[in-house]
């Protein structure tokens, strides 16, 4: 999208039909227009939208475009003005209908059969990484483009609502139905927002700093949900020390999903799981996947602070998507020793990660874990192999040569540093390695380079010719 036009909030009021599977909605979207401009563009796709005016802040008046573009082989609408909207402050106005699909994308139904009364029941769902938050209301849809988001939920009869933030209130709406008005979010990116309308109950306790935890299964199910709650609390109290920034949200929901597309979904303050990865039935439940619930909660929970990194400082583009999931990837481990030092995951990474990276890279359709990605296609591509296990053996490299050239507490002290300074704005791969290259004993960028920067991996022979070492690195393929 133009990069003179920024959206600095966002005012949602959505209502959904799970019977009709349908949803319309409203949106408001403060904009600040760094230049003159004659177009302002959005992102859209699958929706019918309709009524979009400007209204200028502190101004009188609405501005109608003259002409609305839609691109859908773009996933973007352009709206024309005449005269050129000038330099200033904003706010983009519209209406949208969209219908709930079974796509496991955008704004989406899943369904299950209840183990209460038999009954097949549905749930209205998101997924929006890495680019279908333009699927359930118009957006600027891009990581780099940080909003604070204000969003209401009417649900049904029966139905319970669920946001990033709590809910500040919830109000009566006719035929049963309940609008839920969530607290307005920190700035964050589209593809974190989430909301959820279901008849789930929930199990809940507290971190030691007061911190609201909940899990949320399947009516019936909530007992499977408890061994979740306690990795969830021990999580979220060890990163905090780890990193020395307390977790910045009142609340952090977990919730099993019936049917989704990944294994689980960082979304800030509403991560959301597939059943097998947040459930554990004690007694029927076998110690592998025990332990997968314990390192895919850990997963999306360092996301809270290391979302590209993190929720809280993010990429700006996709191509630094290796350092958002090979950061979550990594700290799983150090998050499950924590909890369950038994397992020993520590000495589980070769096994587990390292040699799934190291197979994944030696093929000869490998890709740089840095790569440069334009379209959701390319960025779909990447949530891979490389980008979450060469990703995180990387950064584990990267850790533990820190560790051996300067000392053991230098790597998370300035990967404090790094979190405090970019907090809530985006940043690139280059600038976590200037926070890393505070010492004169390491060039962390030079080093670093050369990992992420071309695809593959090295092996190095050794062989000896009249007495001397000859030493060749090559590609291993």
């Amino acid at each position: 999208l133009p990069p003179w036009v920024i959206p600095t909030h966002y005012g949602l009021d959505i209502t959904v039909d799970v019977e009709s599977l349908a949803f319309a909605g409203s949106a408001g979207i403060d904009l600040d227009l760094k230049e003159s401009t004659a177009f302002v563009a959005f992102h859209s796709v699958a929706l019918d939208v309709h009524d979009a005016v400007v209204v200028p802040a502190g101004g009188d008046g609405v501005i109608s475009p003259v002409r609305v573009d839609e691109r859908p082989e773009r996933e973007y609408t352009l709206l024309w003005f005449e005269p050129a909207l000038e330099a200033g402050r904003y706010r983009l106005r519209l209406g949208f209908n969209g219908t709930l699909t079974d796509e496991l994308r955008g704004f989406y139904y899943s369904t299950f059969t209840s183990l209460v009364d038999g009954e097949k029941k549905y749930i209205a769902t998101t997924q929006f990484q890495p680019t279908d938050a333009r699927r359930a209301f118009p957006s600027l849809d891009e990581p780099g483009l940080k909003a604070t988001f204000q969003v209401n939920l009417t649900t049904p009869r029966g139905f319970h609502g669920l946001g990033n933030m709590p809910a500040r209130e919830i109000l009566p709406v006719a035929n049963g139905a309940r609008k839920f008005v969530f607290d307005t979010t920190p700035r964050m990116s589209t593809y974190l927002v989430a909301f959820i309308a279901s008849n789930f109950e929930f199990v809940s306790g507290k971190t030691s700093r007061g911190v609201n935890v909940s899990v949320y299964t399947q009516p019936g199910r909530v007992n499977e949900g408890r061994y979740a709650l306690e990795v969830a609390i021990h999580c979220l109290e060890f990163y905090e020390e780890k990193y020395m920034i307390e977790y910045p949200l009142p609340k952090s929901d977990l919730i099993a999903i019936p049917d989704f597309s990944a294994g689980a979904m960082e979304n800030w303050g509403l991560v959301t799981f597939r059943d097998t990865a947040l459930l554990y039935k004690e007694g029927q439940t076998s110690a592998d996947e025990k332990q997968r619930v314990a390192t895919v909660i850990a997963h999306e929970l360092a996301h809270q602070w290391y979302g590209g990194f993190g929720d809280i400082v993010t990429m700006e583009w996709w191509n630094d998507l290796w350092l958002n999931e090979g950061f979550a990837e990594r700290m799983e481990y150090l998050g499950v020793n924590a909890i369950e030092p038994s397992w020993r995951m520590e000495e589980q990474f070769v096994p587990l990660d390292l040699s799934r990276a190291l197979m994944a890279d030696s093929s000869y359709f490998t890709h740089p874990i840095a790569i440069p990605v334009s379209d959701p296609e390319e960025i779909a591509a990447i949530f891979d192999d490389v980008s979450y296990g060469k990703g995180a053996s990387v950064i584990r490299m990267l850790q533990g040569y820190l560790a051996t050239t300067i000392d053991e507490s230098y790597f998370f002290s300035r990967i404090q540093a790094y979190l405090k300074e970019h907090a809530y704005t985006n940043a690139e791969t280059a600038e976590l390695w200037q926070a890393l290259d505070q010492d004169p004993r390491v060039d962390v960028a030079g080093l670093m380079s050369t990992f992420t920067d071309q695809p593959g991996y090295p092996v190095v022979s050794v062989s000896s010719l009249s007495g001397d070492l000859a030493i060749k690195q090559e590609r291993f393929l």
